[in-house]
């Protein structure tokens, strides 16, 4: 019989069925048989994320002449094999509350394909209107995360969300308000239109930016945000304001004379290359506080482009690819 329990010292067993060896095992002690299948449970057994579950094997209503006879042995560890099927129980819902309600995994302030629900754990969601939401105080572990307004501000606030994604699109704004930090763990950050607003005393940390459609990643002094890997502008570039000091790895970019704007009273730092010599030169544009760059990185611009901030280099080279530059600003090496 095969059983299983959520305790590994099975203290409490559920039997999940059995298995009638019948002749395979009609010799006395010793005796072993290749192979055989069953399909133990009559119903599915469902195991949700974060949840452990132990089985066994036991030999039951056997009969020999020694004190052996309900024992099992195996010559290996991969001569017992328990198949499944593993079936996703999350679900991909769309918030439904109001300004200033709570998003937590008891109230019903979601929708799925239209009828009213919960949120729970590991639940992608997607915002498509503005308002306040109120992340649990506990915090929230949510998959993707959709925002999709066309106008207005939808503002994460109050509790910590971690994410496997952020997706932002739309003209409208997503704001992260203190004291939340989002955190995408190792999923990345795709920003194709509007502004996503990382506010005074909130965090955003990713693994990666993808950056795209002429939108607007907003850090305002106070805030956080923290990017692990290798960043990538994507069509239509991006413009960082940001008001406070920011870090960015690699900046990847394929497409010529892609424009990265950088406004705001902050400084930006880049510790890898900005985009390519040959396919991908950033029409990189310098409008308020300064740029960093260090290490032994290359800095490939092109197009025409303004600095009114100083572009610093801090071991790092610039290559110009037919750019026009103006503006009241320096480079400094």
């Amino acid at each position: 019989t095969l059983e299983f329990s959520t305790d590994p010292d099975f203290a409490s067993v559920t039997e999940a069925g059995t298995l009638d060896l019948g002749p395979d095992l009609a010799s006395a002690t010793g005796a072993a048989f290749t192979a055989d299948t069953s399909t133990y449970f009559g119903t599915a057994l469902v195991i949700d994320p974060g949840e452990t579950y132990y089985f066994r094997l036991l030999g039951l209503g056997a009969s020999a002449a020694t004190g052996n006879a309900n024992r099992l042995s195996f010559n290996s560890a991969a001569d017992m094999q328990l198949n499944g099927t593993v079936v996703s129980s999350t679900a991909d819902l769309v918030w439904a509350g109001a300004d200033g309600d709570n998003w937590n995994t008891s109230e019903i302030k979601f929708t799925n394909g239209g009828s009213p629900t919960s949120f729970a754990t590991n639940d992608s969601v997607t915002i498509e209107t503005a308002g306040a939401i109120n992340v649990d105080a506990a915090g929230i572990t949510a998959g993707i995360v959709t925002a999709t307004s066309a106008v207005g501000t939808a503002t994460l606030q109050n509790g910590d969300l971690t994410v496997t994604g952020l997706v932002k699109s739309g003209a409208g704004t997503l704001a992260i308000a203190s004291p939340v930090t989002l955190d995408t763990d190792l999923g990345s950050v795709a920003l194709s239109g509007g502004t996503l607003q990382v506010r005074n005393g909130a965090s955003l940390a990713t693994s990666s930016l993808s950056l795209s459609g002429g939108a607007i990643l907003q850090v305002d002094a106070g805030g956080t945000l923290t990017s692990s890997g290798t960043n990538t502008l994507d069509t239509g570039g991006i413009t960082l304001q940001v008001d406070e000091a920011v870090a960015l790895e690699a900046l990847a970019n394929a497409i010529i004379e892609n424009p990265l704007v950088k406004s705001g009273s902050g400084v930006l730092t880049l510790t890898g290359p900005l985009g390519t010599q040959t396919s991908g030169p950033v029409a990189l544009n310098i409008l308020g506080g300064s740029v960093l760059a260090t290490g032994s990185n290359q800095l490939n611009i092109g197009g025409t482009i303004t600095f009114d901030g100083d572009l610093v280099l801090d071991g790092a080279k610039i290559e110009f690819h037919g750019a026009t530059v103006s503006g009241t600003g320096s480079i400094i090496a």
